[in-house]
């Protein structure tokens, strides 16, 4: 079909998308060599596709210098994150925001992670999301407590190195049954990472 002084060209795709496609995109040998055609757009797709497709992860955690390491370990594993400094703008995030995962630190100012927990866990609109603890001592009683109020794991942050915490992340999604978690991470070289290990 023509539209203006381009000719148009229309094929659906999975899923159901109908997409428009010209010589503009992708040139005139593309649009008149159908496996040129599919392998440009698949590739113009699947890029578009991962972007929209990030996990997304709500970091709630006072520690302003470890939350910057952790989001920036996050996003280079190929996820989305958004933080927060407190339990009060932590509970505000997560009914807004709506992560695929909460990273809850458990000493927090204004509402402590138990708190902020306890509230999500009784909100219908916040009751499935995934909760990991974030403790630094890994008190018995507190994991204990944590489990209980409804958190699904939890991590000592004195006992891991921060590639460590990643992982346990991208495990969490992979048991899940999130295959997208992480997968920016792929096309990225293998660069060795210091000894991040993170002390109380």
């Amino acid at each position: 079909m023509a539209l203006g002084s381009i000719d148009w060209h229309p094929i659906v795709i999975a899923g159901g998308m109908l997409v428009l496609y010209n010589a503009l995109h992708f040139g005139q040998e593309g649009c008149n060599n159908s496996s040129l055609f599919a392998a440009s757009l698949v590739q113009k797709l699947t890029k578009t596709v991962n972007t929209m497709a990030k996990t997304k992860i709500l970091l709630v955690e006072d520690d302003a210098v470890l939350a910057k390491v952790v989001d920036e370990e996050l996003v280079e594993a190929g996820f989305e994150v958004f933080r927060a400094y407190d339990g009060e703008v932590g509970l505000i995030m997560a009914q807004d925001k709506r992560p695929d995962l909460i990273l809850l630190d458990i000493l927090l100012p204004k509402k402590n992670g138990f708190e902020v927990l306890e509230a999500l866990k009784k909100s219908l609109e916040t009751k499935t999301i995934p909760i990991i603890l974030l403790t630094m001592l890994g008190s018995d009683d507190d994991i204990k407590r944590g489990l209980h109020l409804g958190a699904n794991d939890y991590i000592v942050k004195s006992q891991h190195a921060l590639p460590e915490i990643i992982e346990k992340v991208k495990s969490f999604f992979a048991k899940e049954g999130h295959p997208q978690a992480g997968q920016a991470e792929a096309d990225q070289p293998d660069v060795p990472k210091p000894d991040t290990t993170i002390s109380p």
